[in-house]
């Protein structure tokens, strides 16, 4: 499949009164057309910095960054003008003209400047964007007068009608409330798929990553530090960082105290677990095993498993589908999510088994720190730890 989008080896730093930040360190990634991307991380993380430097609203200080054929930052320092590159962009405030209908506002791109189009062309695009995003039948209707999610919706249409090669979203449903971002997100990769268009979507929303892509960049101050499909980074995150911040996950801290084929075991304040094996890895070194509450079998009595552990049920939140108990063993407390048609209550004495195929363990976790030749970080690691940057 043909690269849409190719960022290689991009830097970004801002000038403060501390000294020079750099916001995005090198950062390489591919997109295949017609792939739902998501750049994923925490605040400050450079997920934005990077979508914007692709955009052309911030100015890469190294790397290329090619869309399609056109080379829009080269490594000479050239750089096309953001009205110049083929992308559609759809900000966090929408950034809807109050002053203008809904039909002016899809138009807009393409009715002004170097890209007008002739008029005819303009109205048979601007009613095929707004039939694509189901506003239909508003295109008099001022702007301002739009609910929230028609407004997203506008955004978008006025994005698609310069029909651009890649599509980039920056939060574009962090402001809606959570039933209708629940609809849009349905909506967005229903009409992402359907276009079958390349599309880069900044959040920092856990289940909309999830739910959305095709493929998950993590990102970490300004690097990326795991880079996969959902499920593989759901179920195998390569660092404590990314286990926590994918979805809710235990982490127990313990020592390798053996290796037998492709098992460890673990010691561990609340027992001896047993989990698939990290070559990095070896007795004695320091480690955590992360293990979700969903793959957690709470029991009253002892059951024939690989890894059980005793305690006690500290305190039960009803979800609806299931009750969120944490369960104390050792002063640890567990999170382990029993069916909602269990009986379960505080004070309960409980048994908790964990597979050893859900067990995974994790090195070290990884410092980031300043290269001494001013170019960018570089990651330094405890020992075993081994990186998986793309």
């Amino acid at each position: 499949m043909a690269v849409a989008v190719r960022v290689e080896g991009l830097e970004k730093r801002y000038a403060t009164d501390e000294g020079a930040v750099n916001a995005v360190r090198g950062v390489s990634f591919e997109v295949e057309d017609g792939e739902f991307f998501t750049l994923l991380g925490p605040s400050g993380c450079g997920k934005s910095t990077t979508l914007r430097c692709i955009a052309g609203l911030e100015k890469a200080d190294g790397g290329e960054i090619a869309i399609g054929d056109m080379v829009v930052v080269s490594q000479s320092g050239a750089q096309v003008p953001a009205h110049q590159r083929p992308i559609g962009m759809v900000f966090q405030s929408y950034a809807i003209w109050p002053h203008m209908d809904v039909f002016d506002n899809v138009a807009f791109p393409i009715s002004r400047g170097k890209g007008k189009l002739p008029k005819a062309e303009v109205r048979e695009r601007v009613l095929e964007a707004l039939s694509l995003v189901r506003l239909d039948g508003l295109e008099r209707r001022p702007a301002p007068q739009l609910s929230g999610g028609q407004q997203q919706r506008l955004a978008l249409a006025r994005a698609l009608v310069r029909q651009p090669k890649a599509l980039l979203l920056d939060e574009p449903l962090s402001n809606l409330d959570a039933k209708l971002r629940d609809d849009m997100r349905v909506e967005l990769k229903t009409l992402t798929e359907r276009l079958n268009i390349t599309t880069l979507f900044v959040t920092h929303d856990q289940l909309e990553a999830l739910t959305l892509s095709d493929k998950i960049a993590v990102m970490r101050d300004g690097l990326i530090v795991q880079l996969g499909g959902p499920k593989d980074i759901y179920d195998d995150p390569n660092s404590r960082f990314t286990a926590e911040f994918i979805g809710t996950t235990n982490l127990l801290e313990g020592t390798v105290a053996s290796r037998d084929g492709d098992v460890m075991r673990v010691e561990t304040p609340q027992g001896t677990l047993v989990c698939a094996a990290l070559d990095s890895l070896g007795p004695g070194d320091r480690a955590a095993i992360a293990v979700r509450p969903a793959n957690i079998g709470v029991s009253a009595e002892p059951p024939n498993a690989d890894n059980v552990l005793e305690g006690s049920i500290e305190t039960v939140v009803f979800l609806g589908d299931s009750h969120d108990c944490r369960v104390d063993v050792g002063g640890e407390l567990i999170r382990a999510f029993v069916h909602a048609s269990r009986s379960v209550e505080r004070g309960d004495k409980v048994y908790l088994a964990m597979s050893a195929a859900d067990c995974r363990l994790l090195p070290p976790e990884a410092a980031f720190v300043e290269r001494e030749d001013g170019g960018g970080a570089s990651l330094r690691l405890g020992a075993g730890a081994s990186p998986a940057v793309a």
